[in-house]
């Protein structure tokens, strides 16, 4: 749905607007850039879309690229392809990362480095041109985050709320409004439905991609934040067994649930 509102709906919406404006719509894969692209066309030529919007007039459509008669374009392109030659006013990047991606340092290194060389580079206005990142988070280092710090706007819609959240309202009618604890649409998915969904996904999992709110996580079996912290003690102490020297202990501080605890380990020379 979020692919649908922002990569196909908002690009006809703002070329209604203004034909000349200029898009640049990267997914995933070259497979889902193409089928939002002919969605995207589907809109354009249908006969609601020229009934309100009689001004916008195609003179080319490619698989890839829809261009106006006034000069405005949406090209389509996937993740990590070239996008020499095109320069434009928004730019709208749908999920670049698979969740497998999120666990390799190498693809996420390899995505921020296309990003910087190849997409922010392509603003026909670096000052007014618009960025728009739409994804479910996956861990506090996604791409998300990258812009979290100094992005204009963000919106965030955990499944379950997990606050009163902010209403939205259109020429006086309330379009969006939620409590803390309501389900973002029970028609889709019902209160039993996400109970047995949250039983079923590690916490993380559950907590990143469906509540929007990422957390360090593991496989589920042993998660890094179950290791014992330790801090070391005053050193000095020789332990003497049998009467001659076997090795020199280690003393440690083990702070389990806050709980200091002592542990003595022995290392043989």
């Amino acid at each position: 749905m979020k692919s649908i509102i922002t990569s196909v709906l908002f690009t006809a919406w703002c070329l209604g607007r203004n034909p000349a404006a200029k898009f640049i719509c990267i997914s995933y894969s070259d497979d889902l850039a193409h089928d939002l692209s002919n969605l995207t066309r589907r809109v354009l030529r249908s006969p609601l879309y020229r009934l309100i919007v009689p001004n916008v007039q195609l003179e080319k459509s490619a698989e890839d690229y829809i261009r106006t008669t006034a000069g405005g374009f949406r090209y389509a392109t996937s993740v990590g392809s070239t996008i020499t030659g095109f320069g434009a006013d928004i730019i709208i990047i749908d999920d670049p990362l698979q969740p497998e991606d999120i666990l390799a340092e190498s693809a996420k290194r390899k995505y921020r480095s296309w990003l910087g060389s190849s997409v922010l580079t392509r603003f026909n206005d670096q000052n007014k041109g618009a960025l728009i990142m739409v994804m479910h988070r996956l861990a506090p280092d996604d791409p998300s985050a990258d812009f979290e710090g100094g992005a204009d706007t963000i919106l965030r819609f955990p499944l379950i709320a997990e606050a009163d959240e902010k209403s939205y309202e259109y020429k006086g009618r309330v379009i969006y409004r939620r409590k803390a604890g309501e389900l973002l649409n029970p028609a889709l998915m019902s209160a039993e439905t996400v109970d047995r969904l949250r039983h079923m996904l590690p916490p993380h999992v559950f907590a990143s991609q469906y509540q929007q709110r990422p957390v360090v996580g593991g496989s589920g079996m042993y998660s890094v934040d179950q290791w014992p912290r330790y801090a070391p003690a005053e050193a000095g102490a020789e332990e003497e067994q049998g009467g001659s020297r076997r090795g020199l202990p280690d003393v440690r501080e083990a702070h389990e649930n806050g709980t200091p605890r002592s542990h003595r380990v022995h290392k043989d020379r």
